[in-house]
């Protein structure tokens, strides 16, 4: 009974997905296509591999203190959210502070930050 209920809620769920593409007169492949995320520009990219780099480097530290480097590389990430996306320069600068940042920070003589 139970299966057949799941089964049914499956069925809908399909059946509503099919009448939408319909509506739209698309197919499944482009309905596929319409819910993709976007490609990262260049300096996108390197951002995130900014902050990866830095999420990992906070797990090569002691963990009593792992969470005040994780805190401190969401507060810095933070800080800059609100940067417009055409700022290429500012964005450039924080890449390159923020690499010396990491390099600085993945030294093994830093147990803590505050």
């Amino acid at each position: 009974m139970a299966m057949q209920i799941y089964c049914y809620g499956l069925l809908r769920q399909a059946s509503k997905i099919s009448r939408a593409i319909k509506k739209q007169n698309t197919t499944k492949n482009q309905y596929r296509l319409m819910t993709a995320p976007k490609k990262l520009s260049g300096l996108q990219k390197q951002v995130v591999s900014l902050y990866r780099n830095c999420i990992r480097t906070a797990y090569t530290k002691p963990t009593e203190n792992r969470h005040h480097f994780i805190d401190f590389t969401r507060k810095e990430f933070g800080k800059y959210k609100s940067l417009p996306k055409k700022e290429f320069g500012a964005i450039e600068h924080l890449l390159r502070l923020g690499n010396r940042r990491l390099e600085m920070l993945s030294q093994s003589e830093i147990k803590d930050i505050h």
